[in-house]
C-alpha cells in the first residue's frame, strides 16, 4: 500500500519490490539493476512530470548487503573507508534518500504473516479477496505464531541496522500511522516533502484504494485469543 500511494503522487514513480523479477538471478545482476534503475534520476536530469524515481525493496529478500549500495548513495566512493568518511560529513547529502517502513505492533505483523501462510492468499487489499469466508476467526497455532513473532522482531531490528549503516539521514515511518485518518495525511505529506515532492491536500487518495484485510481487534481474528496471554513476549501488544 505504501509504495502504491507514493506511485499515485503526480511527481513520483515508485515500483513495489522492483527487484522481484530478479529474485533468482545472480547478486551481480541484482546490484547492476538497482544502479540502472536509479541512474535516470541520480543526477536530477529527469524532467518528466514523475521526475522522482523510487521503489520499495526488502534487501534481505534478495540477499543484498549495505556495501552493495555504497556507490549508489555516494557515487565517488570506491571503498568502504571512503564511504564511512563521507557518511560522517553531515553537510554532504546522500544521492539516494531512504525511507524505513516499520510496524509499531510486531505481534499484528506476525499475525498478518501467519494468516497469509495459512490462507495461502497473498492479496494486499480486502477487495482483492474473492472468498471472504476465508477471513473468519480461526484457531491459531500459537507456537508457530511465536516463531513468526521472533522472525519479524529480528527483521525489524535488522532493517533499522541496515538503514543506519547507509545513512544518518533516513526517514522512518510506521504502518499504523497510515491507518489513522487523523495521522495519515500529515505522515504521507512528510514523506512527500522528504523526497522532494509537493504536499497533497485532502482530495488526494492517501490509501491508493487499498482496504485493510484483518480487523484491528485481535479478538475478531483469533478464536483462542485468551491463550495469547500465556506468552510473555506478546503481552505488551495485547489489550488489557
Amino acid at each position: 500500500m505504501f509504495g502504491n500511494v507514493l506511485d499515485s503522487h503526480p511527481e513520483i514513480s515508485c515500483e513495489c519490490e522492483f527487484l522481484n523479477h530478479l529474485k533468482k538471478s545472480s547478486l551481480r545482476d541484482k546490484v547492476n539493476y538497482v544502479y540502472s534503475y536509479f541512474s535516470e534520476n541520480k543526477n536530477g536530469e529527469n524532467s518528466e512530470p514523475k521526475h522522482i524515481i523510487g521503489g520499495t525493496i526488502n534487501p534481505f529478500k534478495y540477499k543484498l548487503e549495505p556495501p552493495n549500495f555504497y556507490q549508489l548513495i555516494y557515487p565517488d566512493c570506491s571503498t568502504e573507508t571512503e564511504f564511512l568518511l563521507r557518511k560522517k560529513q553531515s553537510k554532504i547529502k546522500p544521492q539516494i534518500q531512504i525511507i524505513l517502513l516499520l510496524r509499531k505492533n510486531l505481534l499484528k505483523q506476525a499475525i498478518s504473516l501467519y494468516l497469509v501462510k495459512e490462507r495461502k492468499q497473498w492479496a494486499s487489499s480486502l477487495d482483492l479477496i474473492k472468498n471472504k469466508e476465508t477471513l473468519n476467526k480461526e484457531e491459531f497455532d500459537l507456537d508457530k505464531l511465536q516463531k513468526l513473532f521472533i522472525d519479524v522482531n529480528n527483521s525489524s531490528a535488522k532493517l533499522t541496522q541496515f538503514a543506519n549503516s547507509l545513512t544518518n539521514d533516513y526517514h522512518t515511518v510506521f504502518y499504523e500511522d497510515f491507518l489513522e485518518d487523523s495521522r495519515k495525511v500529515k505522515v504521507f505529506n512528510q514523506v512527500f516533502t522528504y523526497v522532494g515532492a509537493s504536499p497533497m491536500d485532502d482530495s488526494f487518495d492517501f490509501t491508493a484504494g487499498f482496504q485493510k484485510i484483518n480487523s484491528d481487534d485481535l479478538r475478531n481474528v483469533i478464536a483462542n485469543y485468551q491463550d495469547l496471554y500465556k506468552y510473555s513476549e506478546f503481552l505488551p501488544y495485547l489489550e488489557n
